[in-house]
């Protein structure tokens, strides 16, 4: 038998090895050791890209021409097969979907492609898997699959974007569970520009800490329709917790409906200080940035349980 092995034949004994050298060349080795003592030699044939490669690179004192012909004819029958495996390594990617297309509307980013071109005879997609990209701090786009297995060349994305900011798509071909192609190009999109929500404010009562707003302004123009809110809280121990430290936590509270624009928080507790801040959402997929109004932070209410 005989295996690739990309940095040299190292531990090669008594098997073949294929090997691709530094300077493009191809070497079938053929492990020869009649002595039975640590003394490796090897029949070499260079490949068409070999430069100066001499066809017997280094023989045992005991080989004969009986050998050197099984040699020959073993190293052929393996840089045939070499050249099959590497064929069908190259065909083995099936074809990806091609003339992806994205638009912004107002229930989502549709998506559209055109179905790979494969050969008569074989298999068609069974799926897509569809990725979308944000940015990075580092400048760079980060993919993860948003879709899978989606049947017919469309999809709407109603992932929540940034209000401004650029996100790419693409799409692969999924034929089994083992099979799927690679990516196709991307196409770009940019979040529609949305108003966040005015005027926040905070109080505290014996019900809890109640957070109110007003409405964004001139949103009515856009081509997406305002839809809701989501309310954050940061909070933490103003004194060290024996057990918690300080835990500090930055969650999303709740989301509300466009037409609500206050909200009472009664999960609160005494020990901790409280933080709020409200975004608006627009087409169920469009989040402006945070309203954090007079940055004000209030004592919890003892209307929850540690």
């Amino acid at each position: 038998m005989y295996q690739f092995a990309p940095n040299g034949p190292t531990g090669v004994s008594r098997f073949c090895t294929a090997l691709f050298g530094s300077a493009g060349r191809t070497f079938i080795l053929i492990p020869f050791n009649p002595t039975g003592q640590d003394q490796i030699g090897y029949f070499s044939m260079p490949s068409q890209t070999s430069r100066g490669s001499s066809p017997l690179k280094r023989y045992l004192p005991q080989l004969g021409i009986g050998r050197m012909l099984g040699i020959a004819a073993i190293s052929l029958f393996a840089l045939i097969n070499l050249g099959s495996a590497v064929v069908a390594q190259e065909e083995s990617t099936p074809p990806a979907p091609t003339g992806l297309t994205a638009s912004v509307e107002s229930d989502g980013i549709d998506l559209s492609w055109t179905a790979p071109v494969v050969d008569e005879g074989g298999a068609n997609p069974t799926g897509y898997d569809v990725e979308m990209g944000e940015p990075t701090g580092e400048g760079e786009i980060s993919f993860s699959t948003i879709a899978e297995d989606v049947t017919g060349t469309e999809y709407t994305s109603t992932e929540l974007l940034y209000t401004g900011r650029t996100y790419e798509f693409r799409v692969s071909a999924v034929y089994s569970e083992t099979s799927s192609s690679n990516p196709s190009g991307t196409a770009t999109v940019t979040a529609p520009s949305v108003p966040k929500p005015q005027s926040l404010s905070t109080s505290r009562s014996s019900s809890g800490i109640s957070v109110s707003w007003t409405a964004p302004l001139s949103w009515d123009d856009l081509s997406v329709s305002l839809s809701g809110y989501v309310i954050e809280r940061v909070s933490w121990y103003r004194v060290s917790h024996e057990t918690l430290g300080q835990d500090y936590r930055d969650e999303v509270l709740t989301s509300v409906d466009s037409s609500t624009t206050s909200y009472t928080d009664t999960t609160t507790i005494r020990p901790k200080s409280y933080g709020y801040s409200v975004y608006s959402v627009f087409g169920g997929y469009v989040r402006s940035n945070d309203q954090t109004g007079d940055e004000t932070y209030l004592v919890g209410v003892n209307t929850a349980s540690e």
